[in-house]
């Protein structure tokens, strides 16, 4: 049996609008997203079990490089930077649901990954999310926003939420399962 563990985000945000997912450099079949309307009340508490009819994107992956022309690119789940690497499904998978409800617009980013690693009690530089909204034409950025949990697996920090574009309001839950056998 393989130990995994999850890190769970649950956000709300307050944007006075819908984002209207379009083509991009997600596999086909993934690059568009049905939100539905949810019939529960949402609680913020890492729990998504009251999401019932959320469409779930599971890992989705990528064309990579991203600069090189498509017949020279592959779909991979994980990009190499400065060093890293992707040792597979235990090391990094990803799910992703999107609901609402007449005052909200609900993420919930379930993160499969053997080791937290947020030393630097980053937004952005350590496991994290981010979050970027853009305009229907896909041309300018609305949002940019990061959420964390800080420091690392025994020893883990505080809930970072980092609005670095955008109109801000978010609020965040984030919880890690350290001892989930899958």
């Amino acid at each position: 049996m393989t130990n995994k563990h999850t890190f769970l985000l649950t956000l709300a945000t307050f944007l006075g609008f819908l984002a209207v997912a379009h083509a991009n450099n997600i596999e086909e079949g993934k690059e568009f997203y049905t939100a539905i309307k949810t019939k529960t009340k949402i609680v913020l508490d890492g729990d998504l079990s009251e999401w019932t009819g959320a469409n779930v994107i599971a890992d989705p992956r990528f064309w990579e490089p991203k600069a090189s022309p498509r017949e020279n690119q592959q779909l991979v789940n994980f990009e190499l930077w400065q060093g890293g690497n992707w040792t597979g499904p235990d090391d990094h998978t990803s799910a992703v649901r999107v609901i609402y409800d007449d005052e909200n617009v609900y993420f919930g980013f379930v993160v499969t990954d053997e080791y937290h690693e947020n030393a630097a009690n980053s937004a952005w530089n350590g496991d994290s999310v981010q979050l970027m909204v853009a305009n229907d034409a896909r041309d300018a950025q609305i949002a940019l926003y990061n959420y964390a949990l800080g420091g690392v697996e025994d020893a883990l920090g505080d809930i970072i939420v980092m609005h670095e574009a955008g109109p801000g309001g978010t609020e965040a839950v984030v919880s890690r399962d350290s001892a989930r056998d899958v």
